[in-house]
């Protein structure tokens, strides 16, 4: 793989505890409504251009996010970065339901600008959920599908190019973290 680097199995947490307690709680959607973007911030408008030259039906595109505190214990972050030994900035759940996608795209941040005042950001991505056929995320070049609970990525670049796809038939979840290597 040349856009990610495993890293192993983390299982310190009880994604199974985890992925339950999400069921009922209302994530945040994240879709083509620019009603939900921060258009100040250089990328957005970019980005959906792409998604319509390239035709993408509008009304598949569409993640849920789950934050920190709101959504699921500060102490699953925690435990991640004492584990990648990094000092976290930013970390989400990503939910995509069966039929939906994330089409092509890098994850603009609001507080990119600050991020970088500490150094060059790392991006980790850990699947979550077991195995499901349809679940897909492509990273670069590298495709990963049907990855076992647990498994861990860094990434190369923090703003890789990435998308993800449920062709299945559940939903498909996976945890995210940014952050900055402790000195």
């Amino acid at each position: 793989m040349e856009n990610v680097l495993f890293l192993g199995q983390f299982n310190e947490i009880n994604w199974n505890d985890i992925l339950e307690d999400l069921e009922n709680k209302k994530g945040i959607s994240i879709n083509p409504d620019f009603s939900k973007w921060n258009l100040n911030t250089p990328g957005y408008l970019q980005i959906y251009k792409i998604w319509k030259d390239a035709k993408f039906n509008s009304n598949a595109i569409e993640w849920i996010n789950y934050y920190p505190e709101d959504h699921y214990p500060t102490s699953v972050v925690d435990s991640i970065a004492r584990f990648l030994n990094v000092i976290p900035l930013r970390s989400w759940i990503s939910q995509i339901n069966p039929g939906y996608f994330a089409p092509w795209h890098w994850d603009v941040d609001d507080n990119e600008t600050e991020y970088l005042k500490l150094g060059t950001p790392i991006r980790y991505s850990c699947f979550i959920e077991s195995p499901s056929h349809g679940h897909i995320f492509i990273i670069g070049n590298d495709y990963l599908y049907n990855q076992d609970q647990g498994n861990l990525y860094q990434w190369i670049d923090y703003k890789e190019w990435h998308s993800g796809i449920n062709a299945g038939m559940v939903p498909k979840y996976m945890f995210h973290l940014i952050g900055i290597k402790r000195s």
